[in-house]
């Protein structure tokens, strides 16, 4: 008999209980090869991350746990953070609400990211990106939405497109201006974790830092404020997880979304409004900075750019320079990987998941008509870091159901 298309697999909405988990982790052996991970989200429950283990990770255990794993997320930072934004993924999101599918994307990636409060989070996203890197991505769906990103040392931030350029701007001086004063010997750089529980108030969190680092909060200046026991208005903010950090970054955070910022004075802070900034400056580092520092001037001639060791300097308003950003940021050759190994782990029928596979590796699955009946049994599959051959045979496992691999084609028989 003559297979044909298992199209009823793909119509059928996956039961929300569901977890589908593809791991891409792209292993270092064997000749370079064009693949990538794809990462699929969405209302279905069908959700995953793409991994890399191709360059050295520099990792930071937060405690996080992930919600499909017991060990905690290794957030990616340093060294590792930058090889691993070069690297070709693939996501795939199906309506899915905005602000969760970007905390589930930045958490299967292991990176940092704090979304605004200002971000509408009952916004849909539907997008299909393959083969970019989690900036790309990241900037896409910015763009779409009207949003601005930049990326703050080990964290990236998603909130108003007026206001993350400045923030960049601002999170550069922070170090400098920190050490220069420590200012009644708060120790401002000092680094800690992250971590503010389901329906945390923000005037709370920052009070509660206050007392442990040993500074007050002074009278809020030309900005609006909460009550007279309060100094920012009454808010509750999902869970928070992020990679470690310094004590004057985490008071930005806290307060951004508030249209305010800070100045550091005496032995405490003092909430301002939010800056306007005419001119700044910013570096990136950079492959191959002497080919690109050509191109940004030819596209931006009314700005001053310059090398920097194996850094480009740019100077300019906040605007500029997030365009400038940008342009690097599409400018990246995506990295591809090697070859790709799966992890699932989920109970669905044995059809939805096949399908599912399919889809995830460029082909279309077909079946002949003998293959319906197993094909529609529910099972359970438990596997990880297996190849694409070793999880069919999962998949297929107590059937008496035969499989084919072709280029475009999986045929189940």
């Amino acid at each position: 008999m003559s297979p044909y298309s298992i199209e009823r697999f793909l119509r059928e909405p996956v039961p929300k209980y569901i977890s589908v988990f593809f791991l891409g982790l792209f292993l270092v052996c064997g000749k370079r090869t064009e693949c990538s991970a794809t990462t699929k989200f969405g209302e279905n429950g069908v959700s995953g991350r793409s991994l890399t283990s191709n360059a050295p990770v520099v990792e930071q255990d937060s405690g996080l746990k992930d919600a499909h794993h017991d060990t905690p997320v290794q957030w990616r930072i340093g060294e590792g953070l930058d090889k691993h934004v070069k690297l070709a993924i693939s996501v795939t999101f199906e309506e899915a609400p905005l602000r969760d599918q970007l905390i589930k994307f930045s958490r299967h990636e292991r990176i940092g990211l704090f979304v605004d409060r200002r971000v509408d989070s009952s916004q849909q996203i539907s997008i299909r990106a393959v083969d970019k890197t989690f900036e790309q991505i990241l900037w896409m769906i910015a763009e779409d939405k009207g949003l601005g990103v930049c990326r703050l040392g080990d964290l990236y931030y998603v909130g108003p497109k007026n206001v993350a350029p400045t923030l960049q701007v601002l999170w550069e001086q922070f170090e400098a201006e920190a050490n220069e004063d420590r200012k009644g010997g708060v120790n401002w750089t000092e680094k800690s974790s992250v971590d503010w529980p389901l329906l945390s108030e923000p005037d709370l969190l920052l009070k509660g830092l206050g007392e442990r680092q040993r500074f007050i909060v002074e009278p809020t200046k030309g900005i609006a404020k909460g009550t007279d026991e309060t100094v920012l208005p009454h808010d509750v903010w999902p869970e928070t997880k992020l990679p470690d950090l310094q004590l004057n970054q985490q008071i930005g955070l806290l307060v951004v979304g508030f249209g305010s910022w800070f100045e550091m004075s005496g032995r405490g802070i003092q909430l301002v409004p939010f800056p306007t900034i005419e001119t700044g400056q910013l570096d990136w580092m950079v492959e191959n900075p002497g080919r690109l520092v050509s191109r940004l001037k030819k596209e931006f001639p009314k700005n001053k750019i310059a090398l920097k060791g194996k850094s480009i300097l740019a100077m300019g308003s906040p605007e500029e320079l997030a365009a400038i950003q940008k342009f690097i940021v599409f400018d990246r050759t995506v990295e591809a990987g090697k070859e790709k190994v799966f992890s699932l782990n989920t109970a669905a029928s044995r059809g939805q998941i096949l399908s599912s596979i399919a889809q995830q590796t460029g082909r279309k699955l077909v079946y002949s008509p003998d293959a319906k009946k197993s094909l529609n049994e529910q099972i359970k599959i438990n596997v990880k870091d297996v190849n694409l051959d070793k999880l069919i045979k999962a998949t297929l496992e107590g059937s008496e159901l035969k499989f084919k691999l072709e280029k475009d084609r999986l045929l189940i028989e």
